[in-house]
């Protein structure tokens, strides 16, 4: 047995598209139960090679109240010269205009291996990004044998550990048989056993069982504190978990559980898929439809939250948001451009956003008329998004 681990924060996938490809267009995702207004919404955005290049968040806010839908975020990626993701930055809405509040920075070894992942902010507001969180990855013949999270302590300006996370796999087989987490002791900075989940599998290798571990300090021992059953479909895709609790007497109750559904007809090697979806569904072959969670409550089960999926060509968009195309004339243009007179254009709610060929987010304000002038943008090409609460229209100009 070998010890290996897998770097779950961020997944990067070189796809393949072909004439039976589907891009992932936006999310919606619900609490409790399904109702005339989800909590979350989220547009995804791309470049022409497929990559992701922008996700765009609304979440459900209540004021006085009245419960509506609140522009929270919008998350840019950025890639460098060999194609893999280099930043992340989120910016937040505030005071009416969008500012940069995160960034994440990742760094590579030379054969393309994620080594270091780095959160930064700012301090008290201040203008300088500094790091906040760091996690350093070790590789043993090209996968990765141990992920460490430190914070930064900014009275000695020196990381300090916090969690060590290993995973072992079978060396025949190469699945993941086991996991093990540790903390740091705040005193000794030594390693302290925390947590262990063991992995089982069918004899076609798809994920069977997997058993949660919490280490007990007093007689120095794992104990037994969870059970996870898995039912795969034909292909691997994982239809349902159930996650029983297991008190100290042995006794197995209900816990939770997750339910999926997924098409397939198109593997998602076939698919344009935001960064954060591609970690969410890592193990799955096909690309996914919906994953509802449940909770198990007063002896039935009770939605927690409900996510949907929507892809180019196989559902719908219109419950969710009505994406249309945004004609832009004159383009190529040296001064002004012009929108398609639409009345979803007009009015004070549309939003208009654009940005860089890298997705950098450059410009964000209110749209009053059909049109806008990109004089003083400098030449190249450019993404522009107009909204409103019922609407997203999408379109690209060149300025020269």
């Amino acid at each position: 047995m070998k010890k290996i681990t897998v770097f779950t924060i961020v997944s990067f996938i070189v796809f393949n598209i072909n004439a039976q490809s589907a891009r992932l267009d936006s999310m919606i995702s619900y609490l409790d139960t399904l109702s005339e207004m989800p909590y979350t919404k989220c547009i995804y955005q791309y470049n022409d090679e497929g990559k992701s290049t922008a996700t765009i968040k609304w979440n459900t806010v209540t004021s006085n109240g009245i419960v509506e839908y609140k522009e929270i975020q919008i998350d840019s990626f950025y890639y460098n010269e060999q194609g893999f993701l280099s930043r992340i930055s989120g910016y937040s809405l505030i005071n009416g205009t969008y500012v940069e509040t995160s960034r994440t920075l990742l760094e590579y070894d030379n054969d393309g291996n994620n080594t270091i992942f780095i959160s930064q902010g700012k301090i008290f507001n201040g203008p300088e990004w500094v790091g906040i969180w760091l996690w350093e990855n070790t590789y043993e013949n090209g996968l990765l044998s141990d992920q460490k999270l430190s914070s930064k302590n900014f009275s000695t300006e020196m990381w300090s550990p916090l969690y060590l996370e290993e995973y072992s796999y079978d060396s025949i087989t190469g699945l993941k048989v086991q996991e093990n987490s540790f903390n740091y002791d705040d005193q000794t900075g030594e390693e302290e056993p925390s947590n262990r989940t063991n992995f089982f599998y069918d004899k076609n290798g798809y994920l069977e069982r997997s058993e949660g571990h919490k280490y007990n300090f007093d007689s120095s021992s794992f104990e037994l504190t969870s059970i996870r059953n898995y039912t795969m479909d034909d292909f691997g895709n994982n239809l349902l978990s159930l996650n029983n609790k297991i008190d100290s007497n042995g006794e197995e109750t209900l816990s939770s559980r997750s339910r999926s559904t997924y098409n397939t007809n198109i593997e998602r090697s076939q698919a344009y898929l935001p960064i954060n979806i591609i970690a969410q569904i890592s193990n799955t072959k096909h690309i996914i439809l919906d994953r509802t969670s449940e909770s198990w409550e007063n002896e039935e089960w009770q939605v927690s939250s409900k996510a949907i999926y929507y892809y180019s060509g196989l559902t719908k968009t219109e419950d969710l948001l009505n994406v249309e195309e945004l004609k832009i004339f004159p383009n190529p243009s040296n001064s002004m451009v012009y929108f398609n007179n639409h009345e979803a254009l007009k009015g004070t709610n549309s939003i208009i956003q654009i940005f860089q060929s890298d997705g950098r987010l450059i410009f964000t304000g209110r749209l009053n008329e059909n049109k806008f002038d990109v004089q003083n943008f400098q030449s190249g090409l450019y993404s522009i998004l107009v909204r409103n609460d019922k609407s997203l229209f999408s379109g690209k100009f060149i300025k020269l």
